[in-house]
């Protein structure tokens, strides 16, 4: 009788190697603090970063033109240049209109500070279209971007200017000088800003033009001037009012009586008197 062979004892499975008494680790801890973190310090860099350019261009407008014309003509961060000087217009523009509608209420205050950037906006919207099919159509070598950020450094121009006219405002509005005066003190402010905004597109077409090999017709220039103005004097009449009468009641706009010579002309009188 053969003997039954005795079966092999069964090995047991090794486990990882930890050292001993050590339970394996669990999973790994979400790195979604670490993440979020990361994110904030990037975002607060993007911030700081755009806070420098808004400084810079600010700077640059008042100081050192040529640096401007010469950025667009190279088409150097046209975008975020165009970024930040509709944010000089939002922010500075929109003070210099608070000024005027405090005169009358904080609603007025309100509603002027969004009345402004926005008048800004919409005569930059009207006019520029034209300068460029002009342009283009005489032969101008400047791209649609360059021509934008050209009347947009024009508007900004007028934002600071308005920015450091504020003072004055604010002087007159407490100093408890009259609504025709005003009217009329307001009027002035935005054609001298207006001037040198105007200035600023002239010049700098001008250059850049030149820089990219092409004289700019500036006959078709001056013309497109004296028409961008017409277009912010009957844009500003259309949203009126920004100082607010206050012998009337609060309203967002005025119906379309008169025009905006006259009143200034009736404005001017008030104050002769």
């Amino acid at each position: 009788m053969m003997s039954a062979k005795s079966k092999p004892a069964l090995e047991p499975v090794p486990s990882p190697a930890f050292p001993s008494g050590e339970a394996a680790p669990g999973p790994e801890p979400a790195a979604a603090p670490e993440a979020n973190e990361r994110a904030l310090t990037a975002l607060d860099e993007d911030r700081e970063s755009f806070l420098s350019s808004l400084s810079l261009h600010t700077d640059s407008i008042l100081r050192n033109r040529e640096h401007i014309y010469e950025s667009i003509a190279r088409r150097q961060s046209l975008g975020r240049a165009i970024a930040v000087y509709f944010t000089m217009t939002v922010l500075f523009g929109g003070f210099y209109g608070a000024t005027m509608g405090a005169f009358k209420s904080g609603p007025q205050a309100l509603v002027s500070a969004t009345k402004v950037p926005l008048l800004l906006f919409l005569s930059l919207a009207v006019a520029t279209p034209a300068l460029y099919v002009f342009n283009t159509i005489l032969g101008s070598k400047i791209r649609p971007i360059q021509t934008i950020a050209t009347c947009a450094a024009g508007m900004a121009t007028v934002s600071v200017l308005l920015l450091a006219l504020s003072p004055l405002s604010i002087f007159f509005m407490l100093s408890g000088a009259s609504y025709a005066f005003l009217k009329l003190f307001h009027i002035v402010m935005f054609f001298v800003a207006g001037y040198f905004g105007a200035f600023v597109l002239y010049d700098g077409l001008q250059t850049i033009a030149m820089r990219v090999g092409h004289n700019q017709n500036m006959t078709l220039l001056q013309i497109w001037l004296c028409l961008y103005a017409y277009v912010g004097v009957q844009m500003a009449w259309i949203l009126r009012p920004f100082l607010g009468d206050p012998s009337r009641p609060f309203a967002l706009f005025r119906p379309s009586e008169g025009n905006f010579f006259k009143a200034a002309l009736d404005a001017l009188l008030a104050v002769l008197r």
